[in-house]
């Protein structure tokens, strides 16, 4: 019995030695033509990979209920996606959209690397729903919008 892997194979049989047919099964969210089809059989390996290679993803239930699974194992990604990054700088009385772009129009007020632990610092506490105030070469920056805080005043 020979293998064949690919990114959406779950399993893949060929049993023609035994007079049989190439079996393959999709791994989750793939299926062949018809909506929920996760295996079929066919007569030889050109054109099982032919409907592996057209095969689309999968929408039935099964297939959902497992990317609404997978899709939950990373809030923490979520979180961060969904952050207000708008940064000021108390002393200036100035708003950037995010520090990076703060660190472009001021490459003076800090280095890369303090821009760097700046972000994770404000970041991470605005995910716990705190602003942090973090002080860096005599300068204070904090985040405008915290979710469930008011907004800060420049």
């Amino acid at each position: 019995m020979k293998s064949y892997t690919h990114q959406k194979i779950e399993s893949f049989e060929d049993n023609r030695d035994n007079h049989g047919d190439v079996i393959i099964s999709l791994k989750k969210g793939w299926c062949f033509e018809k909506l929920g089809e996760h295996t079929g059989a066919f007569y030889n390996r050109k054109e099982a990979m032919d409907a592996v290679h057209t095969s689309v993803a999968c929408t039935c239930s099964e297939c959902m209920k497992e990317k609404i699974v997978s899709d939950n194992k990373r809030p923490t990604m979520v979180s961060s996606i969904k952050l207000d990054r708008t940064i000021c700088c108390v002393e200036l009385k100035e708003i950037w959209k995010n520090a990076y772009r703060m660190w472009l129009d001021n490459p003076g007020l800090m280095t890369s690397s303090q821009q760097d632990r700046l972000t994770a610092k404000l970041y991470k506490s605005a995910k716990q729903g705190v602003r942090e105030i973090v002080m860096i070469n005599g300068r204070s920056f904090c985040l405008v919008n915290v979710e469930g805080l008011p907004s800060w005043e420049v």
